[in-house]
């Protein structure tokens, strides 16, 4: 049997099949219900998965996501993640965003320091009713931190997806949320990365070169491929190299969002820091904007339907 007919690949086509139409099943539903279809979308991973479909007999989420195939479903989930955040990054008004950075750190701090601070003395209390759920070489306060600084985090591609849906990327509120969201996303897993060098006994080398590994990134992004950006997109003309410039800003966003997770933050970051990288006017027969060849080009580069990754059964 040919590789390329193998059991694996069409077990993996089945499979993506499957969740998309379990996906889009649950679509209507959800806005009849006015909820944002990625609530569906989460719903359908939790029904396919360990959680509901695992409680029948026949072991059913094994026959349909085999083992083999699970990789490969990761593999499309981070790259439809990483083009969607790639085009939420696009989209951010960053004009609106002059004169907001207290407002967006402001937001983006307390929005994480509650959650953290009650998650953690909630793990505290529920360790000392219970001591045998930390591991026993595990810190009671290491514990805590990391569970705290785990449900802390925001769900950045679900938040983008519901501003999205509900046309409010572009407004005051959704511009501060995303930008608020991006920052905290930074913050917080900059925290995870402190309390797993604590927790492994590495000490403050780790997050010290954690830090300087992610301030490297982000002049590198801000000085050096944001220019070459604007200077492609000034030289380059889409209308006659379409399939050129698609290419190029493919393996831009494809090593941003790598090197955020070599450095050991998400690499959704990464794929949002190169969209707000992007430039916003790309018609370079006229150097003024083009919104219809903008939006037209945005569209192959990220994915516009109402399913997302995060239907993926967990």
């Amino acid at each position: 049997m040919h590789h390329a007919h193998g059991p694996t690949p069409v077990a993996a086509l089945t499979a993506l099949a499957v969740i998309l139409l379990c996906g889009i099943a649950l679509s209507p539903l959800c806005r009849r219900m006015r909820q944002p279809v990625i609530v569906g979308e989460i719903a359908v991973g939790l029904l396919l998965g360990p959680s509901v479909l695992g409680q029948l007999p026949g072991d059913l989420p094994h026959l349909l996501f085999p083992d083999e195939v699970r990789p490969s479903l990761g593999v499309i989930a981070d790259i439809g993640i990483v083009f969607f955040l790639f085009a939420a990054g696009w989209e951010l008004d960053l004009g609106s965003l002059r004169g907001r950075g207290r407002a967006v750190v402001t937001v983006s701090a307390s929005s994480m320091a509650l959650p953290l601070l009650c998650v953690a003395a909630t793990a505290f209390a529920v360790q000392a009713i219970h001591p045998a759920i930390p591991a026993h070489d595990v810190h009671p306060l290491t514990f805590s931190l990391f569970v705290g600084t785990a449900l802390s985090i925001t769900a950045f591609s679900v938040l983008a997806r519901v501003l999205h849906e509900n046309r409010l990327h572009n407004s005051p509120v959704g511009t501060v949320a995303t930008a608020a969201a991006g920052v905290g996303e930074v913050f917080a897993w900059c925290g995870v990365t402190t309390v797993i060098a604590f927790a492994g006994g590495h000490g403050t080398g780790q997050i010290v070169r954690t830090s300087i590994e992610l301030a490297c990134y982000g002049l590198i992004v801000a000085f050096l491929v944001r220019p070459v950006l604007h200077r492609l997109a000034n030289r380059m003309d889409l209308a006659q190299h379409h399939s050129l410039a698609l290419a190029v800003v493919s393996a831009g966003l494809f090593l941003s969002a790598g090197a955020t997770a070599w450095i050991g933050v998400h690499a959704a970051l990464g794929a949002f820091a190169f969209g707000v990288a992007m430039p916003r006017h790309l018609d370079s027969a006229t150097r003024g904007p083009s919104p219809r060849l903008s939006s037209r080009w945005a569209l192959s580069c990220s994915p516009r339907s109402s399913w997302s990754p995060a239907c993926l059964p967990t």
